[in-house]
């Protein structure tokens, strides 16, 4: 189980925080292609191995492949973490693609997994 929120906050910005109930990582993607991740351009929480900590990340999807680390970081991290049952991450990003591997967040229908 899962919830999104999200509010602009400035002209040309927005903040969303996802919570999901488990521990490990959690990924939100922007406008996929499918009903999967392909094409979207993504935030990827995920759980640094053998030490407590989390790292943020902003990706993209090419095709049905790994998701690429984008070389332009077009977010900033507001709260990462965890509680005993639950991982959460909240950030802000531009509304409007800022480099070819983003998508415009408009006004409308805008797809989420």
């Amino acid at each position: 189980t899962g919830r999104l929120f999200w509010k602009v906050i400035v002209p040309g910005q927005i903040a969303i925080r996802l919570e999901v109930d488990n521990i490990g990582y959690i990924a939100i993607g922007i406008s996929p292609e499918d009903k999967k991740m392909t094409n979207a351009d993504m935030i990827i929480l995920t759980k640094k191995e053998n030490i407590f900590g989390y790292h943020l990340g902003d990706y993209y999807s090419p095709n049905m492949v790994k998701p690429q680390l984008d070389d332009l970081q077009t977010f900033i991290s507001v709260e990462i973490g965890s509680t005993e049952t639950t991982t959460f991450m909240e950030f802000k990003r531009p509304l409007p693609a800022l480099e070819d591997d983003d998508k415009s967040i408009g006004v409308g229908l805008v797809g989420v997994i």
